[in-house]
């Protein structure tokens, strides 16, 4: 592991060329098997490598999270300037998404598999509003509901369907096929 390098960079705005210092930290990342780069102003006496990746890491999860508040709870189009309005929209999301995500992540635990949180809370977007309202109604009936689309699950959140699983009708159009056909329940049945 390449713990730190220290850089000069250009400063436009001094009368030095060279005034700014830069470092640059990597950090090997398991997963894919080959070194990941940041490029920081923190001092090494302040955080070390590992450090710099850990924060990194988290920062990138703030932005994935922010994205996906953005884009799955259309937060993109506000139609009021009003703060409080605002405020509780974004309040009612953060909290849509945290259920999307603890429903999500209860079924990975189920089917016994993991995806990045965006996959997850927009694989079970489509079921969301029959969970909630199973789950305010009858905890069996909840039970049925999941155990009924859990092989789905397993099956179809892994990653998009390849070439040739749409050639054999494992795609999107199968999986709206096989949830037509089972029979759904009344919700105030």
């Amino acid at each position: 592991m390449v713990d730190s390098l220290r850089i000069l960079c250009p400063d436009s705005e001094s009368t030095s060329i060279y005034k700014t210092i830069q470092r640059i930290v990597a950090v090997y990342n398991e997963a894919l098997d080959k070194h990941v780069y940041f490029a920081t102003n923190i001092p090494k006496d302040t955080l070390d490598a590992i450090q710099i990746g850990e924060l990194y890491r988290a920062r990138w999860q703030v932005e994935i999270s922010f994205r996906i508040l953005k884009g799955f709870c259309s937060l993109k189009k506000c139609n009021t300037r009003k703060s409080g309005i605002v405020q509780a929209l974004i309040y009612l999301s953060q909290i849509v998404y945290l259920l999307k995500l603890i429903i999500g992540q209860q079924l990975q635990k189920a089917a016994d598999t993991t995806f990045s949180p965006k996959k997850l809370v927009n694989r079970i977007k489509c079921h969301f509003m029959d969970i909630i309202e199973l789950a305010l109604d009858s905890a069996e009936r909840l039970k049925s509901y999941i155990e009924r689309h859990l092989e789905l699950f397993k099956t179809y959140t892994k990653s998009a369907p390849s070439f040739t699983n749409r050639m054999r009708g494992k795609s999107i159009r199968h999986i709206i096929e096989v949830v037509s056909k089972t029979p759904r329940m009344p919700v105030n049945a």
